[in-house]
Protein backbone atom coordinates (compact mmCIF):
# COMPACT_ATOMS: atom_id res chain seq x y z
CA UNK A 1 0.00 0.00 0.00
CA UNK A 2 1.13 3.62 -0.37
CA UNK A 3 0.77 6.73 1.62
CA UNK A 4 -1.81 8.95 0.22
CA UNK A 5 0.21 12.27 -1.41
CA UNK A 6 3.63 10.05 -1.72
CA UNK A 7 3.19 7.90 -5.11
CA UNK A 8 5.55 5.15 -5.25
CA UNK A 9 6.61 4.99 -1.10
CA UNK A 10 5.40 2.29 0.43
CA UNK A 11 5.17 1.49 3.80
CA UNK A 12 5.74 -1.84 5.56
CA UNK A 13 2.41 -3.65 6.18
CA UNK A 14 3.18 -4.22 9.76
CA UNK A 15 2.70 -0.59 10.31
CA UNK A 16 -0.93 -0.25 8.71
CA UNK A 17 -2.42 -2.00 11.67
CA UNK A 18 -2.80 -0.44 14.35
CA UNK A 19 -3.56 2.76 15.88
CA UNK A 20 -3.55 6.25 14.02
CA UNK A 21 -0.99 7.43 16.37
CA UNK A 22 1.32 3.45 15.61
CA UNK A 23 1.22 4.71 12.18
CA UNK A 24 1.66 8.15 12.58
CA UNK A 25 5.00 7.52 14.70
CA UNK A 26 6.49 5.26 11.60
CA UNK A 27 5.78 8.04 9.14
CA UNK A 28 7.84 10.35 11.38
CA UNK A 29 10.88 7.69 11.68
CA UNK A 30 10.84 7.05 7.99
CA UNK A 31 11.22 10.70 7.25
CA UNK A 32 13.50 11.42 10.41
CA UNK A 33 15.95 8.56 8.67
CA UNK A 34 15.49 10.47 4.93
CA UNK A 35 16.55 13.29 6.22
CA UNK A 36 19.47 11.77 8.28
CA UNK A 37 20.45 10.34 4.96
CA UNK A 38 20.29 13.12 3.20
CA UNK A 39 22.84 15.30 5.72
CA UNK A 40 25.25 12.27 5.85
CA UNK A 41 25.53 12.80 1.73
CA UNK A 42 25.85 16.70 2.19
CA UNK A 43 28.37 16.22 4.91
CA UNK A 44 30.30 13.51 2.81
CA UNK A 45 30.46 15.33 -0.44
CA UNK A 46 31.60 18.59 1.20
CA UNK A 47 34.80 16.71 2.94
CA UNK A 48 35.20 15.12 -0.66
CA UNK A 49 35.27 18.10 -1.92
CA UNK A 50 37.60 19.46 0.70
CA UNK A 51 39.88 16.69 -0.02
CA UNK A 52 40.18 17.50 -3.68
CA UNK A 53 40.96 20.80 -3.42
CA UNK A 54 43.88 19.97 -0.86
CA UNK A 55 45.33 17.01 -3.74
CA UNK A 56 45.16 20.13 -6.17
CA UNK A 57 48.33 21.83 -4.41
CA UNK A 58 49.78 20.01 -1.51
CA UNK A 59 51.36 21.81 1.56
CA UNK A 60 54.91 23.20 -0.16
CA UNK A 61 54.19 23.93 -3.72
CA UNK A 62 54.77 28.09 -4.07
CA UNK A 63 58.39 28.72 -4.34
CA UNK A 64 59.21 32.54 -4.99
CA UNK A 65 60.16 33.19 -8.23
CA UNK A 66 64.09 32.77 -8.86
CA UNK A 67 64.87 31.57 -5.53
CA UNK A 68 66.53 28.03 -7.44
CA UNK A 69 69.98 28.10 -6.42
CA UNK A 70 72.67 26.13 -8.77
CA UNK A 71 72.71 23.15 -6.30
CA UNK A 72 68.54 23.13 -6.83
CA UNK A 73 69.10 23.12 -10.20
CA UNK A 74 71.54 20.39 -10.09
CA UNK A 75 69.95 18.32 -8.00
CA UNK A 76 66.90 18.82 -9.73
CA UNK A 77 68.57 17.59 -13.27
CA UNK A 78 69.75 14.31 -11.06
CA UNK A 79 66.26 13.25 -10.01
CA UNK A 80 65.03 14.21 -13.18
CA UNK A 81 67.69 11.63 -14.64
CA UNK A 82 68.00 9.13 -12.15
CA UNK A 83 65.83 6.12 -13.26
CA UNK A 84 65.22 5.21 -9.48
CA UNK A 85 63.73 8.75 -9.02
CA UNK A 86 62.23 10.75 -11.17
CA UNK A 87 63.39 8.89 -14.70
CA UNK A 88 62.02 11.61 -16.81
CA UNK A 89 64.22 10.52 -20.11
CA UNK A 90 62.18 7.15 -20.19
CA UNK A 91 59.31 9.06 -21.77
CA UNK A 92 60.90 12.79 -22.38
CA UNK A 93 63.48 14.68 -24.43
CA UNK A 94 65.29 16.56 -22.54
CA UNK A 95 67.81 18.92 -24.03
CA UNK A 96 71.02 17.56 -21.95
CA UNK A 97 69.94 14.32 -21.83
CA UNK A 98 70.36 11.04 -24.10
CA UNK A 99 68.15 7.78 -24.70
CA UNK A 100 65.35 10.31 -24.35
CA UNK A 101 62.33 8.44 -24.61
CA UNK A 102 59.06 9.92 -27.04
CA UNK A 103 56.14 8.82 -24.98
CA UNK A 104 55.84 12.63 -23.17
CA UNK A 105 56.32 15.82 -24.77
CA UNK A 106 59.82 17.43 -25.02
CA UNK A 107 60.78 19.38 -21.50
CA UNK A 108 62.20 22.26 -23.19
CA UNK A 109 60.67 26.00 -22.68
CA UNK A 110 59.35 25.21 -19.62
CA UNK A 111 59.40 28.33 -18.11
CA UNK A 112 57.60 29.68 -21.20
CA UNK A 113 55.09 27.17 -21.32
CA UNK A 114 54.55 26.77 -17.89
CA UNK A 115 54.59 30.48 -16.57
CA UNK A 116 52.50 29.66 -13.36
CA UNK A 117 54.93 27.09 -11.68
CA UNK A 118 52.19 25.84 -9.47
CA UNK A 119 50.57 24.42 -12.73
CA UNK A 120 53.78 22.34 -13.38
CA UNK A 121 53.85 21.15 -9.80
CA UNK A 122 49.88 19.83 -10.25
CA UNK A 123 50.88 17.99 -13.62
CA UNK A 124 53.89 16.09 -11.85
CA UNK A 125 52.22 15.61 -8.66
CA UNK A 126 49.17 13.84 -10.70
CA UNK A 127 49.14 14.63 -14.07
CA UNK A 128 45.62 11.90 -13.99
CA UNK A 129 43.78 15.02 -12.65
CA UNK A 130 44.23 17.32 -15.49
CA UNK A 131 43.88 14.15 -18.05
CA UNK A 132 42.71 10.45 -16.76
CA UNK A 133 44.18 8.74 -19.71
CA UNK A 134 47.50 10.03 -19.06
CA UNK A 135 50.28 7.32 -18.72
CA UNK A 136 52.57 9.86 -16.72
CA UNK A 137 52.98 8.21 -13.15
CA UNK A 138 51.42 10.31 -10.29
CA UNK A 139 54.60 11.44 -8.49
CA UNK A 140 53.76 13.01 -5.82
CA UNK A 141 49.79 11.45 -5.22
CA UNK A 142 52.16 8.29 -4.78
CA UNK A 143 54.98 9.40 -3.24
CA UNK A 144 57.42 8.20 -5.73
CA UNK A 145 59.07 11.92 -5.18
CA UNK A 146 58.57 14.32 -2.29
CA UNK A 147 57.74 18.18 -2.35
CA UNK A 148 61.31 19.09 -2.20
CA UNK A 149 62.39 16.69 -4.97
CA UNK A 150 59.34 18.11 -7.38
CA UNK A 151 60.43 21.37 -6.49
CA UNK A 152 63.80 20.61 -7.31
CA UNK A 153 63.14 18.57 -10.60
CA UNK A 154 61.23 21.87 -11.78
CA UNK A 155 63.66 24.40 -11.09
CA UNK A 156 66.11 22.35 -13.27
CA UNK A 157 63.32 22.32 -16.00
CA UNK A 158 63.36 25.75 -15.68
CA UNK A 159 66.48 26.14 -16.96
CA UNK A 160 65.50 24.25 -19.74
Amino acid sequence: AEREGTPGRSIDPRYLKGSATERARYVNLEEETMRQSASIITTAASVAALLGSLAVAPVGTAWAAGSASASDVKQGKEIAFNRKLGNCLACHKIDDGQMAGNIGPPLNNMKQRFPDRSKLYAQIYDAHKFNPNSIMPPFGKNHILTVAQINKVIDYLYTQ
